[in-house]
Parts: structure tokens; sequence; C-alpha cells
């Protein structure tokens, strides 16, 4: 990594900005932090598999939800998604746990407390 560093320090400068190469530099600089965080944090995975094959379903249903009918709806209908997989991501039956929250929920209801974390 340190290598990648230096080559990227000695020629941003000095390749043209608007070239392939010099577009490319600016973008490794610019996310630099990024690509290198999972080195500070041995918890990190290097690669992002996991959220990958969480997000398939969702990313392949994105074209028909172009469809919907309205922003609210849109809205809606991704917070539902993600409430879904998190309780499953927490070792939740998904139909359980939705059944279990829609008893409980009324206007005074804090919703923090329903959420399915461990």
């Amino acid at each position: 990594m340190l290598k990648l560093r230096k080559l990227c320090d000695e020629n941003i400068n000095r390749i043209p900005a608007m070239s392939l190469t010099g577009k490319a530099l600016r973008y490794l600089n610019g996310q630099w932090d990024y690509l290198t965080r999972f080195l500070s944090d041995p918890r990190l995975p290097a690669h992002n598999n996991f959220v990958e094959q969480r997000i398939r379903k969702f990313v392949i249903g994105r074209k028909a939800w172009l469809f919907a009918q309205s922003t609210q709806g849109a809205h809606a209908a991704a917070t539902l998604y993600s409430l879904l997989h998190t309780a499953r991501d927490n070792g939740l039956n998904p139909y359980q746990y939705l059944c279990d929250i829609l008893i409980q929920v009324n206007t005074e209801t804090d919703l923090r407390t329903l959420l399915p974390y461990k």
C-alpha cells in the first residue's frame, strides 16, 4: 500500500488532471482513507461481500421499484425492506417480527424501541 501511496503522491500533479490516468489518480487520492480503513481495524474485512450478498435482491428489484406511485410510497417500501432485512440479519423471523411490532405500534410508540437490534 505504501508503494501505491508513493506512486500516487509523486504523479498526481505531474499527470494532466483531465487524462484518464489523472482522473484515476485523483479518484484514488480522494478515496484513500476509505481504501485503507480496513488496515487500521482488524475487525473490518478487506472486501464487502457481506453487503453485496445482502443487497442483491434489492438491486434486482430496483428497476421494478422505479414505478412506485409516489415518493412517499417508494420511501415506505425502502423503510419496510430495510426493517425486514435488519430483523433477518439479527436472527429473527422477519414475518413474525413484523406481526409482533404491528400489534404494538400506536401514535405514542417510540419506534426506536421496536428496532430488531441485538
